[in-house]
């Protein structure tokens, strides 16, 4: 996520966000599911139990199960730590698409919600879609705009094109980066 993050930042698309905002967002966009997974293991098992496999489906199923959601207990810790407001309402809002209208939301806050809330729809694309990589460019960028693209976001322009083409060399990068650091799928 922080690598697609840090390409989209680094496009004309988004100019008021900054790449190294991006990378640092799309790090810390989950922080709520770790610092719940340390804090406590056994009351997410319900909702891995239960299966998701989409975003929404796991906001569901962690609200659902213990009544609030791992974005809630990230902006907590964001909080907690210090962290610009910027990050904070990130990680509390990257599963609303609908933050992105609301008339209060300053530019940066806007792109960069669309940023992180893009590169997390194509992350769990791409995770469903092991095969992404046979298609060819224009159908896998109109799959992408079909099945990640939110309508929520009111038609903003983003560089699909270009991504395609870039996502191999992004997806070499970040399975780099997992084997240096010793994680593995």
């Amino acid at each position: 996520m922080a690598q697609i993050a840090v390409f989209l930042a680094r496009t004309p698309y988004f100019s008021t966000v900054k790449p190294e905002t991006a990378y640092m967002a799309g790090l810390l966009h989950d922080l709520g599911r770790f610092v719940m997974l340390q804090v406590a293991p056994d009351a997410l098992k319900d909702t891995d139990v239960r299966g998701w496999g989409a975003a929404e489906e796991l906001i569901s199923a962690e609200q659902s199960s213990l009544g609030f959601t791992h974005t809630v207990v990230g902006q907590m810790a964001c909080r907690k730590m210090h962290l610009p407001a910027l990050l904070s309402n990130i990680v509390r809002y990257h599963h609303h698409h609908e933050a992105v209208r609301h008339p209060k939301v300053l530019k940066e806050l806007r792109d960069l919600l669309i940023i992180i809330q893009f590169a997390d729809g194509l992350s769990f694309f791409l995770a469903a879609n092991p095969d992404w990589p046979e298609l060819d460019a224009d159908a896998l960028k109109q799959r992408i705009e079909t099945e990640v693209v939110s309508e929520a976001w009111g038609g903003v322009r983003l560089p699909l094109l270009e991504l395609v083409h870039a996502l191999p060399m992004i997806y070499a990068d970040c399975e780099s980066a997992c084997g240096m650091l010793g994680i593995r799928k």
